[in-house]
């Protein structure tokens, strides 16, 4: 099976897992359900097992409320943006 890892498995591992933004269990849902998901893209004549997919998808819904929190709670940044009229 092909061992291929995303950018963005790097960047929420290394900016949100290392850092604790999101807990430990989060980076290990991702790697679990990336690694099913090649499993199923590379493998022929293998079905998904419904039992892990209800599994996985509970646990990515509440991953996905963590991140609604996260964002929706964390402090806007000034990123620098000049205003129409040359201001800061």
């Amino acid at each position: 099976m092909r061992e291929t890892k995303t950018r963005s498995f790097y960047i929420l591992h290394r900016e949100y897992i290392k850092t604790r933004i999101f807990p430990v269990e989060a980076g290990k849902l991702y790697n679990m359900v990336f690694e099913y998901r090649q499993k199923f893209d590379y493998v022929d004549l293998v079905m998904p097992d419904i039992d892990a997919i209800d599994e996985y998808l509970q646990k990515a819904t509440t991953f996905v409320r963590e991140i609604r929190t996260y964002l929706f709670s964390a402090p806007s940044q000034d990123i620098g943006y000049e205003k129409e009229d040359g201001s800061e």
